[in-house]
């Protein structure tokens, strides 16, 4: 039993490293994933200065948050996962536009009403930050559904003024 346990937590780490890999590969020349981008209508993501944390400085002000990039779990060519529940959605960071995308499946809208909660509380968990904060930052909610009324609505957050509320 132990030794399973050992050959999984060194899967995982072997899986974390190769990400990581993958990732400063894809980035481009010149560009770290926690700098900013050269490009002054992207948000920009600096070290914050001795506390292990970073600060993301978007245009709705200045957040200073849990380094997102030790929680990734899985990353693609254009994202980073940062949580994933087969049943609930995804939170995913895309690196090329500086925004957290949120996705649930929800065929109804019973389905919708439970999962979004769960999906905000893992943002705000993961990047250690209030939801007053979390207003502050570039984040799409959106939900696939066999609803058509459901089906591609953007949501945003629902604690945010700007955020649509639940149907």
């Amino acid at each position: 039993m132990k030794s399973r346990i050992l050959i999984v937590a060194i899967l995982v780490v072997v899986v974390a490293l190769l990400g990581m890999a993958i990732f400063s590969l894809l980035s481009p020349q010149g560009e770290s994933p926690i700098t900013g981008s050269g490009n002054p209508a992207l948000p920009t993501i600096e070290p914050a200065e001795g506390t292990g944390k970073i600060l993301f400085q978007g245009s709705g002000g200045a957040v200073r948050m849990n380094n997102f990039y030790s929680s990734v779990i899985a990353s693609s060519s254009d994202a980073l996962l940062l949580f994933e529940d087969a049943e609930v959605g995804t939170v995913e960071f895309v690196p090329a536009t500086r925004a957290f995308t949120i996705v649930t499946q929800a065929e109804y809208v019973e389905q919708l009403r439970r999962n979004r909660p769960i999906l905000e509380g893992k943002l705000l968990e993961i990047l250690g930050i209030s939801q007053v904060d979390a207003c502050k930052l570039p984040v799409f909610f959106g939900v696939l559904s066999i609803d058509p009324n459901l089906n591609g609505m953007e949501l945003g957050l629902s604690f945010c003024p700007s955020g649509i509320p639940t149907p």
